[in-house]
């Protein structure tokens, strides 16, 4: 469903089941470090990830999504500028849910896991979360990003 491109940056199409027009854009040095951290993060937020979205940090961990906005994702390397673990308190003690975040939309809201598996947008100011989509993948073929 997934797969690298060698020129860094992949177009999307049905094909890989992305939206035409959203481009993956990622850097070689945000290579997922240690799978094991999936397990971590599954922990301390109190979600599991869904095995697509594991895929795809695997290929694309700490990228950036451009479509009509450009949106960067959390990173899965401990000691990353955007460490998916960096938002624990917030999203835990001060909204109080079980979600992991993992793309900010720049206004403090977040798109990420919701406590079913599924992609959701948790708004900051009242701690509700949507649910977007049933699959990352539906999420990147179906939001308008």
């Amino acid at each position: 469903m997934f797969s690298r491109d060698p020129n860094k940056v992949i177009t999307a199409d049905m094909k890989n089941g992305l939206k035409d027009g959203v481009k993956i854009k990622y850097t070689k040095g945000q290579k997922l470090k240690d799978k094991a951290v999936f397990k971590k993060v599954e922990l301390a937020y109190g979600v599991e990830l869904p095995a697509d979205l594991k895929k795809f940090i695997e290929l694309y961990n700490g990228c950036t999504i451009e479509g009509k906005s450009t949106w960067e994702m959390s990173n899965f390397n401990e000691g990353s500028n955007l460490y998916v673990l960096n938002e624990l308190k917030y999203i835990k003690d001060d909204i109080k849910v079980n979600f992991i975040p993992l793309i900010n939309d720049g206004s403090g809201n977040y798109y990420g896991v919701t406590s079913n598996g599924k992609i959701g947008f948790l708004n900051h100011e009242n701690g509700e979360i949507e649910e977007v989509a049933d699959t990352w993948s539906n999420f990147l073929t179906t939001k308008n990003l």
